[in-house]
């Protein structure tokens, strides 16, 4: 799950923060390629290119 929490706890933890009502993100730094992205990383490759060229390969 993270790099900071123990694998052997993760999930709990964060269940056990979340209250009952509440949501979780999760951000990674990598694209996945898929039918279900709808094009999104296509699409923001413009965006990459003006603001972060840098994240751009």
């Amino acid at each position: 799950m993270t790099k900071w929490l123990d694998p052997n706890i993760a999930y709990k933890k964060t269940a056990l923060a979340l209250t009952s009502e509440g949501a979780i993100a999760l951000f990674w730094n990598e694209h996945v390629h898929s039918d279900a992205s709808n094009g999104f990383f296509e699409e923001v490759q413009e965006l990459y290119q003006s603001l972060a060229p840098q994240l751009v390969h």
